[in-house]
């Protein structure tokens, strides 16, 4: 028997493939800063950042570390729904031109 007006509830999930979130393309901090990567998309996503291909971090959450080396480094984000990266350059200002800028 069929009824009319059933309580059948329905769910609606929007896929969303990952977009990597980096504070910008050039970042200028002092050495030991720490700098981050992030994602959006839906979850669950890992995050990777990459020096030179060697992986630093893999993770699920926001990556947040330390760095200690200046030069380029890799955001990539993947999901079971695509994968992304971002590319971004880490310049080291000394104590020196930093308290000059003020």
């Amino acid at each position: 028997m069929y009824q009319k007006n059933s309580n059948i509830k329905r769910s609606i999930f929007f896929v969303v493939p990952p977009r990597v979130v980096i504070p910008a393309a050039i970042v200028r901090s002092l050495p030991g800063y720490r700098v981050w990567c992030s994602a959006t998309g839906s979850p669950p996503i890992h995050i990777a950042l990459k020096r030179n291909s060697t992986v630093l971090v893999n993770t699920t959450g926001t990556v947040n570390i330390p760095l200690y080396e200046d030069g380029n480094y890799t955001c990539v984000v993947t999901s079971r729904y695509g994968t992304s990266s971002s590319d971004f350059l880490v310049t080291f200002i000394s104590k020196h031109t930093e308290t000059s800028l003020l």
